[in-house]
């Protein structure tokens, strides 16, 4: 039989790993985002069987085609390259991750993705309602740069400047001026004799 004691201790460090663990990961969450929106958006074309994926011009242009291509494989929709069935019309109109600066060194990290689609077949427009996902996330500084990634450019942002103190204010400086005008002064003197 376990201890009390040991069974807190046990409870009380992965309680503090997983509080340790901060923020997850951007590219994990901008992942998870973007296949959610291209579910919506498989739901509201269920009856097509092929079509031509177009996704507008993006630096992460590559990254959503793939992820969409993904979806559409799980639910047996065909993608082609051209031709002349349905074309599905992905706009990218926001995939992105910004952050806030908070009190105490900490930060406010949004990550948004917001696409819209539209489906021609032969003449005809359908626009597909989206519902533009957000996710907040709120954190120290350094678990919101660990969490970043470099891989795209959507998984990384700005990150605020850290908060000035009194110390980065005015005492740091006045050391500097003082240290110089004390070295200044020491040439001078020992010039001087």
């Amino acid at each position: 039989m376990i201890k009390p004691a040991l069974l807190l201790l046990i409870l009380l460090t992965v309680a503090s790993i997983l509080k340790a663990q901060g923020m997850p990961p951007t590219d994990i969450v901008l992942d998870s985002m973007i296949t959610n929106s291209a579910e919506q958006i498989v739901q509201k074309i269920k009856d097509h069987s092929a079509l031509v994926l177009n996704v507008s011009s993006h630096p992460d242009q590559e990254y959503v085609a793939a992820k969409f291509f993904d979806v559409f494989k799980q639910h047996s929709i065909e993608v082609k390259a051209v031709g002349e069935d349905s074309v599905l019309q992905i706009v990218i109109n926001d995939l992105s991750t910004r952050y806030n600066a908070m009190e105490h060194d900490s930060i406010r990290r949004i990550i948004t993705v917001y696409f819209t689609a539209s489906i021609t077949t032969g003449n005809a427009v359908d626009v597909l309602q989206t519902t533009p996902g957000k996710r907040v996330d709120e954190g120290l500084r350094r678990d919101a740069l660990y969490a970043e990634s470099r891989q795209h450019s959507a998984s990384h942002g700005a990150m605020p400047e850290p908060e000035s103190s009194f110390w980065d204010d005015i005492v740091e400086p006045a050391i500097f001026v003082a240290a110089a005008a004390t070295t200044v002064v020491l040439l001078f003197t020992v010039r001087s004799k």
